[in-house]
């Protein structure tokens, strides 16, 4: 193989797990790094993290989060109490207005309880965001066993 193609099969490889992990709302939302933790086939949960940015001079708020491989998904939040890690709901999530929310291993992230489907490893799964104002966003996230590179 020459070096061109080399080149142009190594880009594609490094690039495409991102590709699919990004999306731009015309309203203003972008949704980006989407990803699912990869478990063993027994388990019955897993958590999944992404990057929301608000565009806009709004604030926007997600109402809900869906997905097929799952009974149910919800968000939580990784705070200290009594010097002790503790897993609380997220209530309401709320992208203040040209602001950026993090779920990131450790911190936010979903969770995705009741699985129905086995997870494969870097397979897409369809996400749908639900936004207050009756917008519903699907993206894909991808399936890894650790975190992917960042975009």
């Amino acid at each position: 193989m020459n070096k061109f193609a080399t080149y142009v099969l190594l880009f594609a490889l490094i690039v495409s797990p991102v590709a699919v992990q990004a999306y731009e709302k015309e309203n203003g939302l972008v949704i980006k790094d989407g990803w699912i933790r990869l478990m063993p086939a027994v388990a019955t949960a897993s958590a999944a993290y992404f990057t929301l940015h608000n565009k806009t001079d709004k604030e926007m708020k997600v109402v809900k989060i869906t997905t097929d491989i799952a009974k149910k998904a919800s968000l939580h939040d990784m705070v200290m109490e009594q010097d002790m890690m503790s897993m609380v709901a997220i209530k309401e999530l709320v992208i203040p207005a040209g602001e950026t929310v993090v779920f990131s291993p450790g911190g936010k992230h979903l969770m995705l309880m009741g699985l129905t489907k086995k997870l494969e490893k870097d397979k897409d799964v369809l996400v749908k965001f639900y936004l207050e104002k009756g917008e519903v966003i699907e993206v894909k996230f991808r399936s890894y066993k650790i975190a992917p590179p960042a975009s």
